[in-house]
């Protein structure tokens, strides 16, 4: 049985197998049989394994950023809008009417001299208090919770981002050991 061997056509790299014993200079130009083309038949040299493994050269590194620092920049100022301290201020603005309304109810209801718009002056100051009493404690409770759901996201509650990736410019609300967008290591 002859001992065949393979070489690549010359244009669509297909492979050829023949047997080197009858190869001659009349009969190594031949018809490829993938593409048609003409091409030459030749007996590639012998090829050691471990003589590839050394000479290829190496597979090209994965493209991520190992070894690579970011700095970590310290800025201020991005997300300057506080909701919760302006609600908290919001609430202390109503308690503070609803306690002029009470007091303003009474002191009219004293200087009017009337029993039945006596009554009805402190009655009006009082509902003035209830309804900033309800209003400071709904605008309280929404300015908390806005605060709980920053801390649970992990923002600051101070209305500031603390860092900033150097390299793909995220937002970072404390020192970390990797960027979670560019996955670069990050340095202080």
């Amino acid at each position: 049985m002859p001992q065949l061997v393979t070489c690549p056509c010359q244009h669509c790299n297909g492979k050829l197998e023949f047997d080197p014993a009858t190869l001659s200079e009349e009969n190594k130009k031949i018809t490829c049989p993938h593409c048609s083309l003409d091409t030459i038949l030749f007996v590639p040299p012998p090829t050691d394994a471990k003589l590839e493994t050394i000479l290829s050269p190496p597979p090209p590194p994965p493209k991520v950023n190992i070894g690579k620092l970011a700095k970590l920049a310290p800025i201020q100022g991005v997300w300057t809008w506080k909701v919760e301290k302006k609600l908290d201020d919001w609430a202390d603005l109503f308690i503070g009417i609803g306690i002029l309304g009470l007091i303003g109810g009474v002191v009219a209801a004293f200087a009017v001299g009337s029993d039945s718009l006596f009554w009805l002056f402190v009655a009006s100051g009082i509902g003035i208090v209830v309804n900033a009493g309800v209003a400071y404690a709904l605008l309280k409770g929404v300015a908390e919770l806005i605060r709980l759901h920053k801390k649970q996201a992990g923002l600051p509650v101070s209305g500031y981002f603390i860092f900033e990736c150097s390299e793909c410019k995220t937002k970072l609300t404390g020192p970390r050991e990797e960027c979670p967008r560019c996955g670069l290591r990050l340095q202080k």
